[in-house]
């Protein structure tokens, strides 16, 4: 380490310590020095060059001491090198000038984001973990108060934390089970700038996909309840939304269109009064689904959805119906052929009959999941028998990716159907409301 006489005493030569300026003399065009460090506790921090005319500084980490993770040249007092930095990692600083004179330069926890990456819904980005312990570290900053979910995917095997303006840990998603697809779900309120960090929980260096959905369900009086939301970018796209209650039953079903800019919207009644629900939501281009909760009671068994394994067609589906309406004690069969339009990957698909009452509540429901090869097309036969009294009931027939509504990504595969006692039609609109 090269010797320091720092502005601040009493001081050890051996250590850089934080807000503590120090300096040195280049002596010769070129000259390289070389500052080992460690910091008090994770966080973003700066390198600024009070004194000193070009200097160019660089980080290393020291698992990899030949190859920087952050570089910054004609340093200054205000064009510093910044950095997020882990405690009780070893850091080298390397300064360097082809301009002969004395420098000076400090190392201080940084009060300044503006250099922290800033991360949009919907918008991919990719972190990138430049060493073993290091973190990569965005900014985000919410424009509607909801819950957000970051999900992050990598063979990295990825790991995050939410944390709020003031450095509090929000949330933690430790990924304990060791999976490459992680989500951090948070409440976060409109206006205010939060702070996302992510690592590798295999200590490995690389890189994770990150992509942030939102969500927004709001609730009013006794009985109703609205979901809004934002999954990607695009209109036109199959939104699948699984209610079940706190213990794990399926209360409700639906599938819409997204609108304008990728958003989706749904509407239903529900009993508010001392209940808690969970949902499950994705959509036909997105592999990993989203989960929340809603209402005033704790969840005792919660739903666990699949990720998909990659991003499935939309499959190809014709239909025969039995009959073409609701009747009383009559039986509701359809043959529907399917085939999966997906040329590598297999991939099961289910057929799900699901019956409501005009209270919009799920009085029957029966289906079954086949495995199809890539490219297999076969027919999937479904029958329901109805009850005695069919007055306002509506069948809903639904199409998705899993063996079950139990066991799905929630992906639709192809437009769903309402069956009534007037007829059938397809449900190709962006918003539905039962009860």
């Amino acid at each position: 380490m090269d010797t320091l006489t720092p502005f601040a005493t009493p001081y050890d030569s051996n250590i850089i310590m934080l807000d503590t300026i120090y300096n040195n003399t280049i002596q010769t065009s070129g000259q390289l020095h070389s500052y080992d460090f460690t910091v008090p506790q994770d966080g973003n921090y700066e390198i600024s060059v009070p004194t000193g005319t070009g200097m160019s500084g660089s980080l290393y980490h020291s698992s990899n001491p030949t190859i920087a993770f952050a570089t910054k040249n004609n340093m200054s007092s205000t064009n510093k090198l910044s950095a997020y930095l882990s405690r009780n990692e070893v850091y080298t600083l390397k300064l360097t000038s082809t301009t002969i004179g004395v420098y000076s330069f400090m190392i201080a926890v940084s009060t300044d984001d503006s250099t922290v990456t800033a991360l949009s819904l919907t918008t991919s980005a990719t972190a990138n973990i430049a060493y073993v312990g290091g973190y990569a570290y965005y900014k985000f900053t919410p424009t509607e108060t909801a819950t957000y979910f970051i999900e992050l995917s990598g063979n990295i095997l990825p790991f995050g934390t939410i944390l709020d303006s003031d450095n509090n840990i929000l949330v933690y998603e430790d990924n304990l089970e060791y999976k490459k697809d992680v989500t951090i779900a948070q409440t976060l309120t409109s206006g205010q700038t939060y702070y996302i960090k992510i690592g590798s929980k295999a200590r490995q260096t690389g890189t994770a996909s990150v992509y942030i959905k939102k969500v927004k369900v709001t609730t009013s009086g006794t009985n109703s309840v609205s979901f809004s939301g934002k999954l990607g970018t695009t209109s036109s796209k199959k939104v699948g939304i699984s209610i079940y209650d706190q213990v794990g039953t399926l209360v409700n079903v639906g599938q819409v269109n997204t609108a304008s800019g990728g958003t989706f919207s749904y509407s239903l009644t529900l009993p508010l009064s001392d209940k808690g629900y969970q949902y499950v939501i994705n959509q036909a281009d997105s592999r990993i689904p989203v989960c929340g909760t809603f209402g005033s009671e704790a969840i005792i068994n919660k739903i666990e959805a699949t990720v998909a394994e990659n991003i499935p067609p939309a499959a190809t589906v014709s239909s025969t119906f039995s009959r073409n309406n609701l009747a009383a004690n009559a039986t509701f069969g359809a043959d529907f052929t399917i085939k999966n339009n997906d040329s590598t990957n297999s991939q099961e698909i289910f057929v799900d009959f699901i019956l409501y009452n005009s209270s919009g509540e799920i009085v029957r429901s029966c289906g079954m999941g086949y495995v199809y090869a890539p490219n297999q097309q076969q027919v999937q036969h479904t029958e329901m028998q109805l009850p005695s009294n069919v007055n306002g009931h509506t069948l809903k027939i639904f199409i998705w990716q899993g063996s079950s509504v139990y066991n799905s990504s929630h992906i639709p595969l192809s437009t769903s159907y309402s069956v009534t006692t007037s007829g059938i039609s397809t449900l190709i609109i962006s918003k539905r409301r039962f009860g």
